[in-house]
């Protein structure tokens, strides 16, 4: 799954999750961002997850200056995401799907039912007695 995650596996493209959205869903409160951006610590919950988009006036109003005191945004994160999927997709062609399925096939963990073969029980396999057993 990690692997997955960061893009390394060769058969999936890679994800784009918005951290936005994420610190949103996990953090609604805020509480996380409060513990460790003690710069943000008297945002209210409504601006916490984009204090950016503050105005001058509420940003006064909690103490805090965008682009001060906590960075603005370095990128606008909705295009690069738009831009970065755009990219994606163009990479993956036909042969990129026709590859995907190959090494899924190969080395996948999840085998389609017909090519695997039948569990024994660990009973009937012999044993190597060299080695401990914690069973």
């Amino acid at each position: 799954q990690i692997q997955m995650q960061s893009g390394t596996t060769g058969i999936n493209i890679p994800r784009i999750y918005n951290p936005t959205l994420q610190a949103q869903r996990l953090d609604p409160s805020g509480k996380f961002i409060r513990q460790w951006v003690p710069e943000l610590a008297n945002v209210s919950t409504h601006w916490i997850h984009e204090p950016w988009k503050m105005g001058t006036r509420q940003q006064a109003q909690f103490g805090v200056v965008i682009g001060q005191d906590y960075p603005a945004p370095l990128v606008d994160f909705d295009h690069a995401a738009r831009v970065a999927k755009l990219r994606l997709t163009e990479i993956r062609d036909q042969n990129f799907v026709q590859t995907s399925r190959l090494i899924g096939e190969r080395h996948g963990s999840r085998k389609r039912s017909a090519s695997r073969k039948p569990k024994t029980a660990s009973r009937n396999k012999k044993t190597d007695t060299s080695q401990l057993d914690l069973f």
